[in-house]
């Protein structure tokens, strides 16, 4: 875990459908070397207290939280964290999640949900995506980030605030494959703004993008994306 700390992870979100492959002791392991070596997380715990609370940064005087949760499996067998179990933070029924979010929002500048979502290897949307992650936003969520996918989906600007549908695999096995960074600025005003940065990974390296490579990512992602225009800088904003 170490690693984690030379790139500079400063959270990460346990809620996947991969969280329980070796069962309840590794993925109790799991959380335990996290809680050593200080990397906090989000979407799983020992139980559903800790499984559906929120991580908390104070930076440049704003309070962001940070929500994890999963929705990625057409049969249901990862554990949800109960009272008295441990597992990831479900989402099939949205009604936790969004009870959840309303919640953290009271007493936090910014809500960030970090979402395990959609349909592998495609870059079209589910009609779950559309639908609840509108009635995220709705409950305060102020940027949704999706990941499950493995390849790149769209953005979507719903009420000003961003949903970055998949980002891919950024470092991921053997496979060659487009990815990308998000990288989103709070101003002084409290206004965010997004960037997306292209990247390909190859023969266990992801590395960034330029010239005619570059370009073919951001003309993919303006066509994954819905009501959003993206730059030649990969610079991207809600279309007017």
């Amino acid at each position: 875990l170490s690693i984690y700390d030379e790139m500079g992870v400063d959270i990460v979100s346990i809620a996947n459908n991969h969280a329980y492959d070796y069962g309840k002791d590794a993925f109790l392991d799991t959380l335990k070397y996290l809680k050593e070596y200080d990397i906090p997380y989000v979407g799983g715990g020992k139980n559903r207290k800790e499984a559906t609370s929120p991580y908390y940064f104070i930076v440049n005087g704003y309070k962001i939280a940070f929500i994890g949760a999963t929705r990625a499996e057409k049969y249901i067998l990862t554990p949800e964290a109960t009272k008295n179990s441990s597992g990831v933070f479900r989402a099939y029924d949205p009604s936790l999640l969004i009870k959840t979010i309303k919640k953290v929002k009271k007493n936090s500048d910014f809500v960030i949900l970090l979402i395990h979502w959609g349909r592998e290897d495609s870059h079209m949307l589910e009609d779950v995506q559309l639908t609840t992650g509108k009635k995220y936003i709705d409950a305060g969520a102020d940027l949704i980030v999706g990941s499950h996918a493995h390849v790149l989906q769209g953005m979507e600007f719903y009420d000003g605030k961003l949903i970055a549908h998949n980002m891919g695999d950024f470092i991921f096995n053997r496979e060659n494959k487009d990815t990308g960074i998000l990288n989103v600025t709070i101003d002084n005003n409290g206004n965010m703004s997004y960037k997306f940065i292209p990247c390909r990974q190859k023969n266990f390296k992801t590395t960034k993008l330029t010239g005619k490579g570059w370009n073919r990512v951001i003309n993919n992602m303006r066509d994954y994306s819905i009501n959003t225009i993206f730059d030649e800088d990969g610079s991207f904003y809600m279309e007017k």
